[in-house]
Order: structure tokens, then sequence, then C-alpha cells
């Protein structure tokens, strides 16, 4: 009689530990199940943001502005793919604070920058502004340059975000027809613009 309540005994212990493992068992599979569909989650959203960066990668390079962005509170610049075709420096050498990109801006130019930035921080509004920037070793181009500020909570800037436009040229044309519309206003002579079948055009 003892001898089959042992054995009842240990049929029971048996089935008991065959059901503990089998719950186990599915409970290893259903978790390993959660985190495969977790990790198939975050490859996708690694890839999709991947390809949203590789797009704007693209418009960024084929705008030709430099894309920056400016954290306010440690003063840190990362600048956007193309950066170094406006600035005229490979992006090892790119300026990585404010302070060294305020450094590359025209000495006559430096305390007007200053002004509309810090206006542009107080009030929480854009700037616009065109300034000559060193582009490479000496050279100085006309850029343009288009920002506005993220605040905080409390309405207090923590970034800037901006484009830089090299506009050398079009700043170049423009100082030429001034000073051409100048000159025809001194003038006293009469002035006859011909084409080139000698006809007066006026």
């Amino acid at each position: 009689m003892e001898c089959n309540t042992t054995l009842g005994n240990q049929s029971s212990e048996k089935l008991f530990d065959l059901k503990a493992h089998d719950e186990l068992e599915n409970r290893v599979r259903e978790r390993t199940a959660e985190l495969q569909a977790a990790n198939d989650s975050l490859k996708n959203a690694e890839r999709q943001s991947s390809e949203w960066k590789n797009r704007y990668d693209i418009i960024v390079a084929s705008s030709g502005m430099a894309v920056y962005d400016i954290d306010r509170l440690t003063g840190e610049v990362f600048w956007g793919s193309g950066a170094e075709h406006v600035l005229g420096f490979e992006p090892t050498a790119l300026n990585h604070t404010r302070h060294d990109w305020l450094a590359l801006v025209h000495p006559q130019d430096r305390p007007a920058v200053m002004r509309s930035i810090e206006a542009a921080m107080i009030k929480g509004l854009s700037f616009d502004v065109q300034y000559r920037l060193r582009h490479g070793p000496s050279d100085y181009r006309w850029i343009q340059d288009r920002g506005f500020v993220v605040p905080d909570e409390q309405g207090r800037c923590i970034r800037i975000l901006g484009m830089m436009q090299d506009v050398t040229q079009r700043k170049l044309a423009d100082d030429t027809m001034r000073e051409q519309a100048a000159l025809l206003d001194q003038t006293q002579d009469a002035i006859m613009v011909r084409d080139l079948d000698n006809r007066v055009l006026y």
C-alpha cells in the first residue's frame, strides 16, 4: 500500500513538473514573440528614419544651402550635409561652436549680425540677415542667413535653426547695377544706346 502511495505521489510530482515546464516554455515563447515584434518595429522605425535622413540630405545638398542647428544651452553647432560647399571647409574642419562661427563673420559685419540674432532670441522671432562670412582660409563670401528660434515651455530660446545661402554673385551684380545707376544720375552728357544692328534704342 505504501509503495502504491509513493508511486502515486511521484507521478503527481512529475505531472506537476511537466505542467510547470510547459507553462514556462509557453511564457518564454510568448515573451520571445513580443521581443521579436518590438525588435522588428524598432528596425522598421530605424529604416524609415534613415530613409528620411537620406531624403533630407539630398534636398539640402541640391538646394545649395548650409543648414545648421545651434544648441543655445551648450553653444554647439550641428551642420547638415552640404555645409562644406557654402562654408568652404571640409566636414571635419567645420566650426562646432557658436563662437567658432562668429569668428568667421567679417569683423565689420559682426556687430549687426549679433544684434539681429540676439533680438530674435529675446523676442522669439525669426531673423534674416546678410553678411560676409569667411569661405575657406582667406576668402569672404556674402551669405544670406535665415533662421528662427525654438523656445522652451517658458518661452526661452533653446535652439536656433537656420539656413545659409551663398549670395555673392547676386550681391556683386546688385552693387554693380547701383554703381551704374549712380553714374547715370550724375552724368550731364547725353547717353545713347544702340543694339547690335546699330539701331538707336534710346
